[in-house]
């Protein structure tokens, strides 16, 4: 995604036009995520909605109290809400992959399972389709294109409205920067899920910001920070998804009942795959993170981003 801001802009006029853009993705996604046929719509919707959530977090103070208040309270919703169906989407596009460590009986006896999980799927999807269908859903996103489209104020009471934009960027992304190296280079064999899941969304949140900035800084500069980002966000990402994946079929198990013993007992088999697999990429962060807090990216990251004494 290019955003186009200018260096000098004032910090809320930039987050109107990152908002702008973002809307612009809910909308031309929403319909195809109602319809169902490509989970790809939904994904970018939600992305859509993890970014709008980002800037409003991150350029705190830009936009009135109230408003930004309410639009948190109105995108968090959405990410909630449309949270389930994604889960299921992802877990049906990679269940197959999954089933290959397996052996041929096991995967025989895995039927009622994938029909389990494609009904939850279809449960969750018929709920997703009754909130892009509502009057919360579309009213509100009415409301926002409107502020977004009032021009900022001449003396506005925000505190950071007024702020450069490429200096608040820079302050932002240094301060995340900073706290993915000193979080990621306490994470061991023995660190809790938790906490790898908690790097994880700081990572999302730094990729985030340093896309919106990208026209700010020197575009091969910038562009080689976010690929080296990227690929640790990547195998935080696999590690979630596993998490996610295991808890789902610890309730499949559970759900499907003695009726389907055989069924139960080759879902316990497929979770304790994932256990192995979620190990193997823990065990793989170290060598990821090494790539992403080597000197070059330190270097490049202090450059941009670093407060000038």
């Amino acid at each position: 995604m290019s955003i186009p801001l200018q260096p000098g802009m004032r910090a809320d006029s930039a987050v109107k036009v990152i908002g702008k853009q973002l809307l612009a993705a809910i909308h031309a996604n929403t319909d195809g995520a109602q319809q169902g046929l490509d989970p790809e719509f939904l994904h970018d919707l939600r992305v859509a909605v993890r970014r709008t959530r980002a800037a409003l977090a991150q350029f705190k103070g830009v936009f009135p109290e109230a408003t930004t208040k309410r639009a948190k309270q109105e995108f968090r919703w959405l990410g909630q809400v449309t949270g389930p169906t994604r889960d299921y989407d992802v877990l049906l596009q990679k269940i197959d992959r999954y089933r290959r460590d397996l052996d041929e009986a096991t995967n025989d006896d895995l039927d009622p399972l994938l029909a389990y999980l494609k009904s939850r799927q279809e449960h969750h999807q018929a709920a997703l389709v009754r909130v892009l269908q509502s009057a919360r859903f579309r009213d509100w996103l009415q409301w926002w294109a409107t502020f977004l489209e009032r021009p900022p104020p001449q003396r506005p009471r925000a505190r950071h409205a007024r702020r450069v934009i490429e200096e608040y960027a820079a302050a932002r992304i240094w301060r995340l920067h900073k706290k993915i190296l000193r979080d990621g280079g306490a994470i061991t064999d023995a660190t809790p899920d938790a906490r790898v899941h908690e790097l994880r969304l700081v990572a999302k949140k730094l990729r985030y910001l340093m896309e919106f900035a990208r026209t700010l800084f020197p575009r091969k500069t910038i562009g080689a920070q976010i690929k080296t980002l990227k690929r640790l966000q990547d195998c935080l990402g696999d590690f979630n998804d596993l998490a996610v994946h295991r808890e789902a079929m610890e309730r499949a198990a559970a759900e499907l009942g003695p009726e389907h013993a055989a069924a139960v007992a080759a879902t316990q088999r497929l979770g304790a795959s994932l256990r192995q697999r979620q190990a193997q990429v823990r065990a793989d962060f170290q060598t990821v993170f090494a790539g992403y807090a080597e000197d070059t990216s330190r270097e490049r990251a202090r450059a941009m981003f670093a407060p000038q004494p």
